[in-house]
């Protein structure tokens, strides 16, 4: 539960601090983002991570870096495990 909650942290105080790439799948070439007329939008680095085989009892973590390329505040609402 703490590691849950340390990641909800980390997003809210990451959203301005990252690569400014498309929302796109791992391993996909960068795009520059387009900024938005008006309104927050964000863009993802990637969007999806594979940690491969991982031994049990073995902790892992992975960075989803996100930036705001809107002309307003992005707020980050909630943020959900998938």
């Amino acid at each position: 539960m703490r590691k849950f909650l340390a990641l909800i942290i980390l997003f809210a105080f990451i959203a301005i601090l990252s690569n400014p790439n498309p929302i796109s799948g791992a391993n996909q070439p960068q795009r520059s983002p387009e900024v938005s007329s008006r309104g927050p939008k964000a863009y993802f680095s990637e969007t999806s991570w594979d940690f491969g085989r991982i031994p049990l009892n073995c902790g892992v973590s992975h960075i989803f870096w996100l930036k705001n390329v809107g002309t307003d505040t992005l707020k980050i609402l909630s943020v959900k495990p998938g």
